[in-house]
């Protein structure tokens, strides 16, 4: 009996080796790796995807052709590279299948983009090219218009005088072109590590941003230290996932849209009447998309934490709320929009080229309250850009040096 199962495993055996000889004569074939892509550029991070490969168990990627690893995903980040700094990807399909071999590797090589935060706000862009997306090619954050004066001297990504703000200076990750065919700018970023909350973000409006693209998944800011932003996308306080930029105003591409999930475009918002239908904060928003020119409009969204009181008299004091799986976040008291344009808004000429009376910029303040809604926007919650900036403590459209600062009209602004 131990001699007839003994046989009976041998002769299986032999079957087995010589089906897989078979196949691997006859029937095996290689998996096919699509191309590897870097998807999205920052100064201290590249994304690289791939297509699915039907058939694959997993990946395997090779970082600058030394260390391996192995993924399910068809996305690989690399973070905390230096600005400038040339990587490379190299990926290969495995299967774990007897029917497949393993692809050939499939390679990509990208740059950082450089960090160039730092000056006075620089000279300005490339010129008003109108239906081309006005002022938006990349050039260098210090030459664009939208940002408040930036003080980071050694360009690295923290305030020189307040260690706890962070700066980020994000590209358009789905390719947009701007006026100079170079990568066109999405937004910028100021990001409090001690309210863990954005400061303000800054962003040129433009049709070129508008596109069909979905709305994308929260997560992380690659850019800004992971440590002090949201962890989750948990809400609490009684309020909502407010985004600073909005979802809407950046549809461009998938890519592109999916920057503006990021924790750092995020503020806790009141979700009964402030960030809601009819909310004080939509009502605003509806009323800033009506001033988006051909020239292009230029806005800093921003958040205020101290006791504030409005036009309306409405007082909000300071508060610490659990949102966004921490339980150490300050709730703002006050949002505002600071905003600059052309006045004739198809003038086809660059906001450094304009003189002031070509030029109109006003801020837009709006106490974080629930008993806003419904109020449209009024001259009662305009001021002076001058009087934002004592009231905040940052100088707002630092590379435009006729800019009207002192004084605006609330009908300039049809109000």
């Amino acid at each position: 009996m131990k001699r007839f199962r003994f046989n009976i495993l041998f002769l299986s055996l032999l079957v087995i080796a010589s089906c897989g000889d078979n196949l691997g004569k006859n029937e095996r074939k290689a998996l096919e790796m699509s191309e590897v892509k870097c998807i999205e550029q920052g100064s201290n991070h590249l994304v690289f995807a791939w297509e699915a490969v039907k058939a694959a168990s997993h990946y395997e990627i090779t970082i600058d052709g030394g260390k391996t690893v192995s993924s399910y995903d068809t996305e690989y980040r690399l973070n905390g590279l230096a600005p400038e700094s040339e990587h490379s990807l190299a990926v290969r399909a495995i299967s774990s299948s007897i029917e497949w071999y393993d692809s050939e590797e499939r390679g990509c090589t990208a740059r950082t983009l450089p960090y160039t935060g730092g000056g006075e706000g620089g000279e300005g862009g490339e010129g008003g090219e109108g239906g081309d997306g006005g002022d938006s090619g990349s050039t260098s954050p210090s030459t664009w218009f939208e940002l408040p004066k930036i003080e980071d001297s050694d360009k690295n990504g923290i305030w020189d005088s307040d260690n706890s703000l962070h700066l980020a200076f994000h590209y358009c990750a789905g390719g947009e072109k701007g006026p100079d065919g170079k990568t066109a700018r999405n937004y910028s970023v100021c990001y409090s590590g001690e309210h863990h909350c954005p400061v303000w973000v800054a962003a040129p409006r433009h049709s070129m941003y508008v596109g069909k693209a979905d709305r994308s998944n929260y997560g992380l800011d690659p850019d800004i230290a992971s440590e002090i932003q949201y962890n989750s996308k948990a809400t609490g306080g009684g309020c909502n996932k407010g985004h600073m930029l909005g979802s809407a105003e950046r549809t461009s591409s998938p890519e592109t849209n999916r920057q503006v999930f990021y924790y750092t475009n995020i503020a806790p918002q009141l979700s009964t009447g402030f960030n809601t239908g009819g909310g004080g904060w939509n009502l605003l928003e509806d009323y800033i998309d009506t001033q988006v020119v051909k020239d292009t409009l230029y806005e800093v969204v921003g958040c205020y934490f101290k006791t504030f009181t409005d036009g309306y008299g409405n007082t909000v004091n300071p508060k610490t709320i659990s949102f966004g799986g921490r339980n150490d976040v300050s709730m703002p008291t006050m949002f505002y929009y600071a905003v600059l344009r052309t006045k004739k808004g198809n003038s086809g000429k660059s906001v450094k080229d304009c003189k002031a009376d070509e030029l109109q910029c006003v801020a837009f303040v709006r106490a974080h309250t629930n008993s806003l809604k419904g109020q449209e926007p009024s001259s009662k919650e305009m001021m002076s850009i001058a009087d934002l900036e004592k009231l905040t403590g940052f100088s707002y459209f630092a590379g435009v040096p006729n800019a009207p600062k002192n004084s605006f009209k609330a009908s300039d602004w049809g109000l």
